[in-house]
């Protein structure tokens, strides 16, 4: 298979928790044209705005500042939102009724913001079974990453349990693409999954940026998509 416009390789990124790292971590998105799916928890939002100066030495107490409700349609344009639940509980402990406020409340809310449905959805800790895939399937979720990184690039068989490649903090980061550009394969795909308040806290944002550079190089090679866009492709031509 051959991604959108013959493309032989797709990237696609998902981060959680939204986080005001965001901002900083969108602009360099933005920068090298690269796409990312934000798993966001409605219930957290601020109703403020809150800065942080970067000049500083990362400080522990910023690191998990959630953005301001009234920012998330023009921070997270022309990327994805998807749910990661209202409160990010432990899931299999729930009900399914609990489930189902925590899922659908959440969607309710990021469609408010955004003006589209949300379908996409993170495992809140990365926690998840046969259970709980069953009940999101039923409540009109279409995929489901958890966080088990399985360092290769193919498609999900289940959406429901879909495993990235790598966490941006894996070491083996570039090898890793290195292997995956270099590969005759078609149709592959790179999925890279954190938080950008872990970049603010490792204070290692130039990491992600040589990344961001190096993947660049081959944006003529490689379809940069949301996850709902590798989603929808894979369904409607496989």
């Amino acid at each position: 298979m051959l991604w959108k416009d013959g493309k032989k390789k797709a990237l696609t990124l998902s981060y959680d928790d939204g986080t005001i790292h965001d901002r900083r971590f969108i602009d360099m998105l933005n920068k090298y044209g690269i796409k990312c799916t934000f798993n966001l928890i409605s219930g957290v939002f601020r109703d403020d705005h809150f800065e942080v100066d970067y000049s500083e030495t990362p400080i522990e107490d910023h690191k998990w500042v959630i953005v301001a409700k009234d920012e998330v349609g023009k921070l997270y344009e022309g990327h994805e939102v998807a749910s990661h639940t209202v409160t990010h509980p432990r899931m299999n402990a729930l009900s399914f009724d609990e489930v189902k406020t925590e899922v659908n409340d959440d969607r309710k809310v990021l469609k408010e913001l955004t003006g589209y449905e949300i379908n996409g959805f993170a495992y809140p800790w990365g926690e998840y079974d046969d259970q709980l895939i069953q009940r999101l399937d039923s409540l009109g979720i279409v995929y489901a990453r958890n966080v088990e990184d399985r360092q290769d690039f193919s498609i999900p068989e289940n959406f429901l349990s879909w495993n990235p490649t790598c966490h941006h903090d894996n070491p083996d980061l570039i090898n890793l693409f290195n292997k995956f550009i270099e590969s005759d394969n078609e149709g592959e795909l790179f999925y890279l999954w954190g938080h950008s308040f872990e970049l603010y806290i490792n204070n290692n944002w130039d990491v992600l940026e040589e990344f961001f550079k190096l993947v660049s190089l081959h944006k003529d090679e490689i379809w940069f998509a949301t996850n709902m866009e590798i989603y929808n492709y894979v369904k409607e031509n496989k």
